[in-house]
């Protein structure tokens, strides 16, 4: 046969004689089979899983499904999620805040723990494959605008988020995802408190008004450990 032909046969099993159809060229069907797959897959890499809601509400509203996949502009880079901590924040987001604009539909989850993907233009100093977790929010301190991840744009409940390469730390290998997913809001928030704002020392008091909370239950502990 020719080798220019596809391996579409009849075969007569008496004489054993194949016939083949008329010439037809294998480079096209390989490239129009290549063509689909090639296409197939950048819709596949273009896509990701995400909890999201389009309207405010209840839980009612949550929907898990395909959202594009986000890229990561000038100084960002993009995280391949691999824990993301739940807060009341993700609540208030989902139900919606008066005066807090929420990107729709709205992908909630401030405190991640990830693995760097891809890294917008001029980033420099980071890698793809590090493990990483990115400081929910963000000050731009010349406009005053202020910036949360999963409030005022879109979170990381999905397989990929977007952060400022700005907002990044390095996470210790001996600190699991999980554990590192727990920190940025409540431990953040309160060691910002205590240290940075109240410069707290050992021997002073602390008052807490609403220690049932993640911040407030932090707080309550960190200031135990000052203490002792």
């Amino acid at each position: 046969p020719d080798v220019t032909t596809p391996a579409i046969a009849s075969v007569n099993m008496t004489r054993f004689h194949m016939t083949f159809p008329p010439p037809f060229p294998v480079l096209h069907i390989v490239q129009s089979y290549a063509g689909y797959a090639r296409g197939f897959v950048e819709r596949i890499e273009a896509q990701m899983k995400a909890v999201f809601f389009e309207t405010h509400g209840d839980l009612s509203v949550l929907q898990y499904g395909d959202l594009p996949r986000p890229e990561p502009a000038p100084g960002w880079v993009r995280l391949r999620v691999r824990a993301c901590g739940l807060n009341y924040l993700d609540i208030f987001s989902r139900r919606g805040m008066p005066g807090i604009k929420v990107e729709l539909p709205g992908v909630t989850g401030g405190d991640c723990a990830g693995v760097i993907d891809k890294l917008g233009d001029g980033v420099e100093g980071w890698t793809v494959g590090e493990r990483v977790l990115p400081v929910s929010h963000h000050v731009d301190w010349s406009t005053g605008q202020f910036e949360m991840l999963g409030e005022t744009r879109n979170g990381a409940m999905a397989e990929y988020c977007t952060v400022r390469a700005s907002q990044l730390m390095r996470i210790p290998d001996d600190v699991p995802d999980e554990k590192a997913a727990a920190l940025p809001c409540a431990y953040g928030t309160a060691h910002r408190m205590l240290h940075t704002r109240g410069q707290i020392k050992a021997g002073e008091t602390v008052l807490v008004l609403g220690a049932s909370g993640g911040t407030g239950y932090v707080i309550e502990y960190t200031g135990q450990v000052i203490r002792d």
